[in-house]
């Protein structure tokens, strides 16, 4: 969600992406994939 609307809807690995993520947070987001999943870095 962003600003009170929802912004992308789906699975974890359409989601969980930088460049959408970059954009609903206002900062940019890289994933990386660890042993455990994916994690964002900001």
């Amino acid at each position: 969600m962003k600003d009170g609307r929802v912004v992308a809807f789906g699975t974890v690995e359409e989601i969980m992406r930088g460049d959408l993520l970059s954009d609903i947070y206002d900062t940019k987001i890289e994933i990386i994939d660890t042993p455990k999943g994916k994690m964002a870095i900001y």
